[in-house]
């Protein structure tokens, strides 16, 4: 449902950063993920989560992701933090074929810009070893935050499959292709995160200081309240595990 372009667009400008604290779902791979291995993650650029996942996990690292030069930038950036490099790609991962298996697959804001939720995951799943894990997040993009993206990022919000939002269809396709589900929820109370604008109209001067508030917000919410919701939450996440190990 996106295309190269838009991807160009969403980093472009953007320095990267990476900060241990700003990465998502850190509890849930402490309590869940095995130390040492290979891990394999698709839509891998920019690469926080592998440089955590490395560091913290002592993976060797993999990915694929269409990102013009994604190897050779991500290449740089995961050896700069000392992290152990197998084989990263850039392409289409639904065209990707490799007779290698991982120990943790994983995806974060991926399968929902796809119609074939089910072809995609089944795509995750081939990748794993025999008793691997798999995890896959998705933002949620309905109810109260349907309204705010429909509000502030209208054009983010059209390249979502918003079907792929639910969690029987993950179920559904975990169970399958063999899965044991683990854990699946909502993640954080309240989060809200869009590209700021670059239109100096007051309706581009508004959406950049309503994005950055709610931002803010949104941190100080998380750290007083631990509260997932449909409504409010910003992530789905599931984690599941691979029959046969």
């Amino acid at each position: 449902m996106t295309s190269k372009e838009f991807w160009s667009d969403s980093y472009k400008g953007d320095e990267f950063r990476y900060s241990e604290h700003r990465v998502e779902f850190r509890e849930l791979f402490e309590k869940y993920l095995p130390r040492g291995g290979s891990c394999f993650e698709v839509g891998c650029y920019p690469g926080k989560f592998l440089i955590y996942l490395g560091k913290r996990f002592n993976y060797t690292v993999n990915g694929i992701d269409w990102m013009p030069k994604t190897k050779e930038l991500l290449q740089r950036r995961l050896e700069g933090y000392n992290i152990k490099v197998g084989t990263l790609v850039q392409g289409d991962f639904l065209e990707y074929h490799t007779d290698e298996r991982f120990d943790v697959v994983c995806s974060f804001g991926f399968i929902e810009h796809f119609l074939d939720i089910e072809r995609v995951i089944a795509r995750h799943v081939q990748l794993l070893k025999p008793g691997g894990f798999l995890i896959i997040s998705s933002p949620n993009l309905k109810k109260v935050q349907y309204l705010l993206h429909r509000w502030l990022d209208e054009e983010g919000l059209s390249g979502h499959n918003l079907e792929a939002m639910d969690f029987e269809v993950w179920t559904r396709a975990l169970n399958k292709n063999g899965m044991r589900i683990l854990h699946q929820n909502y993640y954080g109370t309240f989060g809200f995160w869009a590209k700021k604008s670059e239109d100096k109209s007051y309706r581009g001067i508004l959406r950049n200081f309503v994005v950055s508030a709610m931002g803010y917000s949104s941190l100080a919410v998380n750290k007083l309240i631990h509260c997932p919701s449909p409504a409010f939450s910003p992530h789905m996440i599931s984690i599941s595990k691979k029959m046969g190990g």
